[in-house]
C-alpha cells in the first residue's frame, strides 16, 4: 500500500504544478495598468452618457511602455468641460455631443458655433471625419450634405427643377452696403454649378436624411432649423482587429496608442493581456483530470 501510494505521488504533484501554473497565467502574461481610464460604468458628461468604446480624452495612460494610451476607439475621446454638451474633435474643430447611441453606435454632433448664433448662422469650414478616426457618416440617417456659398457675386434666385421654388439668397448674410458678397445655403441634390462659377468660397456639411426638404423659408428659417439639427456619425467597428474582437469576447477593453495601434486588453482585474481576460476563469483540480 506504501509502496502504491509512492508511485502515485509524482503524477499527483505533477497535476498540481500544471493547476498552479494555469492558475498563475494570467498574473505571469499580464501587467498592471491604471483602471480609472476605464468607464466600467457610463460616465453622465452634461447632457450625455459616455461608456465605451467612447472614452473621457484627458484619461490616458502609459499602457506597456506606450504614453498616452487609451480605453478605446481611435478618434473618439470626448471632452468633457462641464458644460450642456461634451465636444469631439473633428479635423481640428470642436463639436457638441448631442446625443450617443450605443444600440446603433452612432454620435449625434452640431456645430456650436452655428447654434450660438440665434440670428445668423453661416458656415465656414467644411466638415469632414479623419481617416485615423474610427467613425464614418451614418449610412441610415445621414445621408445628405448642405452647400454654404459665400461671397458670392450673383443675387439671382436659382430656380429648383419641378418645384415652383427658388433658392434665393441668404437675407441676413447679403451685402448691406459695406462690399461683402451673397451668401447661399443649397442641399446637395440641388444644382448649383452657376453659383461655383461666381461663389469665392463653398462649404460642405453633412446634413440628417430628409432635413434639407425644399420649401419656401429655405433661405431663412429653412437652412437654419437643418443646422440646429446637426448630423450624425457611426462607429466604423470593421476596423477591429482579431485582437480587439477576442478582448471583447472575453469582457476586456481594447487599448489603443496616440498611433491607432492595439496595445493590449485592459481586464477588469486591472492586468493588460495580449488578447484576453482570462483571470477569473474557475479552474478546479477536477478540470485537469
Amino acid at each position: 500500500m506504501a509502496l502504491s501510494l509512492r508511485r502515485r505521488l509524482p503524477l499527483l504533484h505533477l497535476l498540481l504544478a500544471i493547476f498552479a501554473a494555469a492558475s498563475r497565467g494570467d498574473d505571469q502574461s499580464g501587467e498592471a495598468y491604471n483602471t480609472t481610464i476605464c468607464e466600467r460604468q457610463p460616465y453622465r458628461c452634461g447632457e450625455v452618457n459616455i461608456s465605451y468604446p467612447f472614452y473621457l480624452s484627458d484619461q490616458t495612460a502609459d499602457i506597456r511602455g506606450q504614453n498616452g494610451s487609451y480605453c478605446g476607439y481611435p478618434g473618439l475621446g470626448i471632452n468633457c468641460v462641464g458644460s450642456k454638451y461634451p465636444t469631439l474633435e473633428l479635423d481640428d474643430y470642436s463639436y457638441n455631443v448631442t446625443h450617443i447611441n450605443y444600440t446603433d453606435n452612432t454620435i449625434s454632433l452640431a456645430d456650436p458655433d452655428v447654434l450660438d448664433d440665434e440670428s445668423c448662422p453661416q458656415v465656414d469650414h467644411n466638415v469632414t471625419v479623419p481617416s485615423n478616426m474610427w467613425l464614418m457618416n451614418s449610412t441610415e440617417h445621414t445621408v445628405g450634405f448642405l452647400f454654404f456659398f459665400a461671397n458670392c457675386s450673383t443675387p439671382t434666385p436659382i430656380p429648383v427643377p419641378g418645384l415652383s421654388i427658388n433658392i434665393t439668397p441668404i437675407p441676413c448674410a447679403s451685402p448691406d452696403g459695406g462690399g461683402g458678397g451673397y451668401s447661399f445655403a443649397v442641399p446637395s441634390y440641388v444644382p448649383h454649378q452657376n453659383l461655383l462659377q461666381q461663389c469665392k468660397d463653398v462649404f460642405q456639411v453633412p446634413v440628417l436624411q430628409n432635413a434639407s426638404k425644399i420649401d419656401q423659408d429655405w433661405s431663412t428659417s429653412g437652412y437654419r432649423n437643418i443646422l440646429d439639427l446637426g448630423f450624425q456619425l457611426e462607429v466604423n467597428s470593421s476596423q477591429k482587429s482579431e485582437q480587439c474582437n477576442k478582448c471583447e469576447e472575453s469582457n476586456g477593453q481594447c487599448a489603443y496608442n496616440r498611433s491607432g495601434e492595439f496595445v493590449g486588453c485592459l481586464c477588469d482585474n486591472g492586468q493588460v493581456e495580449d488578447q484576453e481576460c482570462t483571470n477569473g476563469s474557475g479552474n478546479t483540480l477536477s478540470d485537469f483530470y
